[in-house]
């Protein structure tokens, strides 16, 4: 898993368009920002500061990888288990250090998918400081991914 040092911040992409009556009566789209800009940007914050807290207590052994992963997306055991054809009561064991040790690579495959991540991203987590240019790739039904790095967008080695 890439994780870069500045936090995502919403730019404010996207606007809303209001329709208005013009002099003549006819209805003039203009756009707009939305109003909820700040509650968004706060948005990414919190779930930044989440995302610490987490991996502290993943670094901790206070969590397992799967363990941190329902937390981050405010999973349990009992919704995830159905996604990946296990009991929650499993689900619940590889939350644990010792638990995850003994998932399978089959386990692990279907919690990457539940969570919408490679397989390695349980093992590894890498962190760029700078203006490195990073992209990543899932090969292989998520059992591999292939992570370009380059000095400059676009660039890659």
């Amino acid at each position: 898993m890439i994780i870069r040092d500045e936090r995502e911040r919403f730019e404010g992409g996207f606007r809303v368009i209001q329709y208005e009556r013009d002099d003549e009566g006819r209805c003039v789209p203009t756009l707009r920002p939305p109003d909820a800009v700040a509650e968004i940007d706060q948005f990414y914050a919190l779930r930044a500061e989440e995302f610490g807290r987490f991996y502290e207590q993943l670094c901790a052994g206070a969590l397992s990888p799967v363990g941190f992963f329902l937390a981050y997306h405010k999973m349990s055991p009992k919704e995830v288990g159905p996604m990946v054809g296990l009991s929650a009561r499993t689900v619940e064991r590889h939350a644990s250090p010792g638990g995850f040790a003994r998932a399978t690579v089959e386990e692990l495959q279907r919690y990457a998918r539940v969570f919408d991540v490679a397989v390695p991203d349980f093992f590894s987590f890498v962190f760029v400081h700078g203006e490195l240019a990073c992209t990543s790739r899932r090969l292989g039904d998520r059992l591999l991914e292939r992570v370009d790095v380059g000095t400059r967008p676009g660039e890659t080695p």
